[in-house]
């Protein structure tokens, strides 16, 4: 959420692991941690936003677990409204012991008014 709040890419691409799968609302799937820090750079330049998560439940075993949730989205004062939607997440805990977002999926259920 900070580096979002930062507009930062590189520190967004960061909380995933080395061989993510990211899957966009309407859009095509993103392999690779060069191309999900590519794709999170677009999203930033195309305007300020906030983002809120709400996670819903997580559960997993051994180096996997699952994050099911809600977001909500508000552009940048005075570039729209706000959106929502729902999200899923597999984390995969590297041989450091950290987790990382390993596929990231999401889907929009109320878009921003334009």
């Amino acid at each position: 959420m900070e580096a979002i709040k930062a507009g930062d890419a590189a520190a967004i691409a960061d909380s995933y692991s080395d061989d993510p799968t990211v899957m966009p609302h309407e859009a095509e799937m993103v392999r690779g941690l060069a191309a999900v820090r590519d794709m999170w750079a677009a999203s930033l330049a195309e305007g300020g936003f906030t983002l809120n998560l709400v996670t819903v439940s997580v559960e997993g075993a051994g180096d996997f677990a699952y994050e099911v949730g809600t977001w909500s989205m508000r552009a940048a004062e005075g570039e729209g409204g706000a959106s929502e939607g729902d999200y899923l997440v597999v984390w995969k805990r590297g041989a450091s012991g950290s987790w990382k977002l390993h596929t990231d999926i999401w889907n929009v259920s109320r878009p921003a008014a334009q």
